[in-house]
């Protein structure tokens, strides 16, 4: 129904540059519901929405069919666009066509692969990243929609993490809203929590902070800021204490009149600063198991409250601002608020100077700590005090190594986790690098970074416009446009870009300040020709984009179906297993999931069966090679279940249930499934 109301919309207006002028005609809510661009701008940020509530859109069967409306959305845009005779500009083109030649990188690079069915999926994210950015570019946005939507969007994401912790006061069990101590929300993972709040925190103090917008407006945006970065102090992430300084610093460089914006953040950084203590108490009293819900109430009230002052110091900042009148009065105040914000941060470097005493001894014992993450003790009263230990530089160092092995093409999207597995020197087993820099190298390699790396040129040099446009504009743009800088900073150190949510809304903001400060242009070239050319060819871009999504997603949905109700109808998800193999035909994953069901039904040469055909399709499967060890010793083969130990410890050294099945073997002891079962479900609650 959407897509059926966007078509005549769009037909009805013109992409005319001077759409983009002020709202100057009625109320700003007039001047929303008369854009007749208003519902195709509306969807891509309601997918980012949907995503924040669906566990940040990471499930393939989540954004597959949030792709597939978006390359829809695409097409339709595109086509009324060329039709009526406008196109992006040069540099927005030239954005979008080089994240489409990364895209379809990111496809070939399935042929190299040696899990082809992970790559796919991760070409396929690639994909809904290309629709979500080409959305917003090919769209001129009014001002008052750009506002409207970003501080929507923010709201959306303040009001859901206030609704999950609310939720974890009431419940037993913190381990569905914390992950060991620390807030993760509805993403699953608490880093991307702390960057969802604090990415929503831009627009929202740029809402906050301009004069123009209604009183009421700005005190509810003000409540929403209020609100956010307490929810993410909740989520102890270490990298935000760079990112958000920095992000910070790069705010207050794009936005005009400075000195209203520092005003406008004082309010929530002091409200943080006074009910830390009572949101830092939650990670302790988590981790120590005792008493912890009253703690988490009392952050939940904390949140609470700090978002019912920010409403009121919004109000007071716009009467203030209704009150001093005269310019003078206005100007000298700048000037008071830039001279103390100054001081204050001279202050705060000296104080910093003096914290570090000995630079070069903790530089030192950073690096030693972040080579060796063992030699750092964690405090169980605060993450924080972790410092910059963790296991990133065995990730990075792997991805490195994986750079120099493949340097043109990289090991293809998705396919950290198997050379991981191989050589890593940590018990963590993550997916995916931990750093976007990192990643682009490792799996897509020089080819596939340069294509990224121009597409990230594009939209600079797009975005250089910035500052020759008026205030409001400018405001509104450098908040989409910080929105963006924070995710790049976090994601540095971080995998954000698998988690549709974070990147998906830096991609929106970026994509819809691109159009905003670089409106659609006037082709030169008749339409007819634009008819001839350019519309077939976005047609067959779109139309290979969904052919690539669509047979995965209905894969994704059938083994989805199967995991889920095969206790039900045993032979019914067997038969859609086997629809999701046919449909998928480089995936593992019907064949391991038909494997895992058959031993549970106690069907051990049917899954035996599945598992080695599983094998033929990704060969670097230690999982696979276990469970025919397991499925080897009931049948008591006791030098086959040895023959497929052997190549599955060669695959991952360290893994915990190989030496567990090995000692059961080596005494001719028959292994239990369901002690294994226990093992993982235990490392997946974790």
């Amino acid at each position: 129904m959407c897509m059926m109301r966007v078509v005549p919309l769009l037909r009805s207006g013109r992409f005319r540059a001077d759409d983009l002028g002020s709202a100057s005609r009625g109320r700003w809510w007039q001047a929303l519901v008369d854009d007749p661009r208003l519902v195709a701008a509306a969807i891509p940020v309601a997918a980012i929405g949907l995503f924040v509530v669906k566990g940040g859109g990471f499930e393939s069967t989540t954004f597959y069919p949030v792709s597939l409306l978006l390359l829809g959305l695409v097409g339709v845009i595109a086509v009324m666009q060329l039709r009526a005779g406008y196109a992006p500009s040069r540099t927005a083109t030239a954005a979008i066509v080089c994240l489409a030649a990364y895209t379809c990188w990111c496809y070939a690079s399935i042929a190299w692969s040696a899990d082809q069915g992970t790559a796919w999926v991760g070409a396929n994210r690639t994909t809904l990243y290309l629709a979500l950015f080409s959305s917003c570019v090919l769209l001129p946005w009014r001002r008052t929609t750009l506002a409207a939507l970003l501080c929507l969007l923010s709201l959306w994401i303040a009001a859901a993490g206030l609704w999950e912790l609310a939720q974890a006061a009431k419940d037993s069990n913190p381990d569905d809203y914390f992950q060991l101590g620390r807030f993760a929300a509805s993403y699953g993972y608490q880093n991307v929590a702390a960057a969802m709040f604090l990415m929503a925190f831009w627009p929202l103090v740029a809402i906050a902070s301009r004069r123009e917008v209604t009183p009421v407006f700005r005190a509810v945006a003000m409540g929403g800021a209020s609100m956010l970065p307490c929810l993410a102090l909740l989520a102890q992430s270490r990298a935000s204490l760079i990112a958000f300084p920095a992000t910070a610093a790069v705010f207050l460089l794009l936005v005009p009149r400075r000195a209203r914006t520092i005003v406008t953040l004082v309010a929530p950084l002091v409200l943080l600063a006074f009910f830390r203590g009572r949101l830092l108490d939650v990670y302790p009293a988590i981790r120590d198991g005792r008493h912890f819900l009253p703690v988490i109430a009392a952050a939940r009230n904390g949140v609470e409250l700090a978002g019912a002052i920010g409403v009121v110091a919004g109000f007071a900042l716009a009467a203030a601002d209704l009150l001093v009148l005269g310019q003078g009065v206005r100007r000298a105040a700048a000037t008071a608020v830039l001279a103390v914000a100054t001081i204050a941060a001279a202050a705060g470097l000296v104080a910093g100077a003096v914290f570090l005493h000995h630079p070069v001894a903790r530089i030192h014992h950073a690096w030693t700590t972040f080579k060796h993450p063992a030699e750092q003790p964690v405090s169980n009263s605060s993450y924080f005090s972790a410092g910059v230990g963790g296991n990133r530089y065995d990730f990075w160092r792997i991805a490195w190594n994986e750079f120099k092995a493949h340097p043109v093409a990289g090991v293809g999207v998705d396919n950290f986790q198997l050379d991981y597995l191989r050589d890593r020197r940590s018990f963590e087993e993550p997916l995916y690098p931990h750093s976007l820099e990192i990643r682009l190298l490792s799996e897509t390699g020089v080819v596939g970074a340069a294509l990224f790396g121009a597409f990230a040129a594009f939209v600079v040099a797009a975005l250089r416009r910035l500052r020759r446009f008026p205030p409001d504009r400018r405001a509104l743009a450098g908040a989409a446009v910080t929105v963006t800088v924070y995710w790049v900073i976090h994601d540095s150190i971080d995998w954000f870009w698998e988690i549709p949510a974070a990147g998906g809304f830096a991609l929106v903001a970026c994509g819809a300040a691109l159009s905003f400060l670089n409106p659609p242009r006037a082709l030169q070239k008749a339409r007819r020709v634009v008819r001839l050319t350019a519309l077939p060819a976005v047609a067959l871009l779109v139309v290979a984009a969904a052919a690539a999504v669509v047979p995965a997603w209905l894969a994704a949905e059938d083994i989805a179906r199967a995991a889920g109700g095969w206790g039900d109808d045993p032979e019914l998800a067997f038969s859609r297993l086997d629809s999701a193999r046919r449909l998928n035909p480089v995936s593992s994953e019907p064949d391991l999931v038909a494997g895992a069901i058959a031993i549970r039904l106690g069907e051990d040469g049917r899954a035996e069966m599945l598992f080695r055909r599983a094998l033929t399709r990704q060969p670097r499967d230690w999982y696979a090679h276990l469970e025919l060890a397991v499925l080897a010793t009931d049948r008591r083969a006791w030098g086959a279940a040895q023959r497929e130990l052997t190549a599955a410890r060669r695959l991952d050294p360290l893994e915990y249930t190989i030496r567990l099945v090995t000692a059961d073997v080596r005494q001719r002891r028959q292994v239990k499934t369901s002690e294994l079962d226990q093992i993982f479900l235990e490392r997946i609650r974790r």
